[in-house]
């Protein structure tokens, strides 16, 4: 995260997101697909050894 202060207000900083933390982001989303797929998939396997 890369922060700068307003040019009219000091009080004010904008915050923005560094190519490095765009790139968390990114691999923490794919991660979370991923998990989620997998969960559907267990659980899926769990549900037809219950029948």
């Amino acid at each position: 995260m890369s922060r700068r202060p307003d040019d009219r207000d000091r009080r004010v900083s904008h915050l923005t997101l560094t190519d490095e933390g765009r790139a968390l982001t990114d691999r923490r989303r794919e991660l979370g697909d991923l998990l989620g797929e997998l969960l559907l998939l267990l659980e899926g396997r769990l549900g037809a050894r219950q029948l």
